[in-house]
């Protein structure tokens, strides 16, 4: 790079569904410093709602890849053109294919990649060769950003990663915006409630399956509550069919994607999480921000580290039912202690400015080492990689 120019950085996603590593893909797009970088994005595909959430001076080039493991060639295609000064990929399965064409970029192009999940998720969800090639294949990075201290540890130790390649960055809150956002306009509940809510996508690993039998069980002691369920996924329709066979169909509402959520958690009297595992859960950040109860399991991964901070946070025993409602029913029961303030832990553990200042310094020093090049300026803001 040359001196006194912008790092350029060519960040690179599957596409624009709705998730929660793609919020902090917008979060660092929207937030980075222009005077210091010159931010691209790069995706597969250039689809979905999140679309029109892309900071309007951010170009983008579709690939055109329906499939990862099909990338590789548009890939470095993209780099080779743009000739960026840093890389950054931000999914585990995208990361092994750009750590893939690696070999291939121009000479001084940085690679650092951003872990999405836990070592425990990789390892559930694979064979000892999955295992072995992202311990290669990461070794590779200049730096890998991990979500949590946990997922840094089961990184080195599962995988045996070099730790000087591992930086811990939890997830960023931008605070503002969804305290701004949060006023925009009132919840729709129905019903005194209590009102509970949960977000994630409508699959295993989020534990809805476990989730509506507790609900069920909490409607025993509290016959008007509600529970709100925003995200969507595959198992929409099993999930249905539980909460009717539970009898609480008409007190459970699947509310599918919604850009904006936050009016309804910072008006629910708890925030629900009951994943099996999580990287660092972005919704429950924002509940947290929003000064909203959380009632949450310890489960692996980033969770702990902000669970233990909060002053209102309940954490379920286990995943089981029967624990879970029990919690759920201690948290409503009691309430948000006296002066609670979750804002202020999340501010300052996750706010956005440090956040952004440490993504910016990698990012910036990954950068460093580039070689300079004449590049030519950018064109339409959607452009064709190939």
């Amino acid at each position: 790079m040359n001196q006194g120019a912008r790092t350029r950085l060519l960040a690179l996603i599957p596409s624009m569904r709705e998730g929660g590593t793609e919020q902090v893909m917008l979060t660092l797009l929207r937030r980075m410093d222009r005077n210091g970088f010159e931010p691209h994005l790069g995706l597969l595909q250039p689809e979905g709602p999140l679309m029109e959430d892309i900071p309007a001076d951010v170009p983008v080039h579709g690939m055109g890849c329906q499939r990862v493991r099909e990338c590789v060639p548009a890939i470095v295609r993209l780099v080779r053109k743009l000739r960026p000064d840093v890389v950054l990929a931000v999914m585990a399965h995208l990361n092994v294919a750009v750590l893939s064409a690696r070999f291939a970029f121009p000479a001084g192009t940085r690679v650092v990649v951003r872990h999405n999940t836990t070592g425990k998720a990789v390892a559930s969800e694979s064979a000892r060769f999955r295992r072995w090639m992202y311990g290669l294949l990461y070794s590779r990075a200049d730096t890998v950003i991990c979500q949590s201290d946990s997922t840094l540890d089961e990184l080195a130790v599962g995988f045996g990663i070099p730790r000087d390649r591992l930086i811990r960055v939890y997830n960023p809150v931008d605070e503002c915006r969804i305290n701004r956002m949060a006023q925009l306009e009132p919840p729709r509940f129905e019903g005194p409630g209590p009102h509970l809510v949960a977000a994630g996508r409508l699959e295993l690993v989020k534990g809805y399956d476990r989730l509506l039998p507790a609900f069920a069980r909490v409607r025993s002691s509290f016959p008007a509550a509600d529970l709100t369920i925003f995200g969507t996924g595959s198992l929409e329709g099993e999930l249905r069919q539980i909460a009717s066979s539970l009898g609480v169909g008409g007190a459970v509402r699947f509310m599918g994607f919604n850009r904006n959520p936050f009016p309804y958690y910072r008006r629910a009297d708890a925030f629900v999480l009951s994943s099996r595992y999580e990287g660092l859960p972005n919704a429950l950040l924002e509940a947290a921000a929003l000064n909203t109860p959380v009632v949450a399991t310890r489960c692996p991964g980033g969770v702990g580290e902000i669970l233990d901070r909060l002053p209102a946070a309940w954490v379920a025993p286990s995943l089981e039912p029967e624990a879970l409602a029990r919690t759920l029913c201690e948290c409503l029961a009691l309430g948000a202690p006296p002066g609670a303030n979750g804002n202020a832990v999340v501010l300052a553990t996750v706010g956005l400015r440090q956040i952004m200042r440490q993504y910016e310094s990698i990012l910036a020093n990954a950068g460093s080492g580039s070689a300079g090049a004449t590049r030519e300026p950018c064109g339409s803001r959607l452009q064709s990689a190939i």
